[in-house]
């Protein structure tokens, strides 16, 4: 479901294609997991590259895990949305929550 890399960022690649709400209580305990197995206080990077679809199970599973207290002090980046996926994410008004990186960016 994720793969992390370590660098100068924490960057959590989701490995799915659709993410539904069957995944979505795996998913937050995944990404728990990957925050605390590393230690310091770096900024993290999700990278959508690989998504094609997600319900709102999973976009609700994203949230509590950005407004989890202990990554209050880290910046939360969301990178390589589908044009689905970042209009979904505009239309949610979810860039008040996430920065949003444009594929472009780097």
């Amino acid at each position: 479901m994720i793969e992390v890399k370590e660098s100068n960022v924490i960057e959590i690649i989701f490995t799915d294609t659709i993410m539904s709400a069957l995944k979505a209580g795996r998913l937050n305990t995944e990404l728990k997991q990957a925050i605390s197995s590393i230690a310091g206080k770096k900024d993290i990077e999700l990278d959508f590259r690989n998504v094609e679809a997600m319900d709102s199970a999973v976009i609700a599973a994203l949230i509590r895990f950005v407004r989890d207290p202990a990554l209050s002090d880290r910046k939360i980046v969301v990178k390589n949305l589908s044009t689905y996926l970042s209009q979904t994410f505009q239309l949610m008004r979810l860039s008040s929550i996430f920065t949003i990186k444009d594929g472009d960016e780097q």
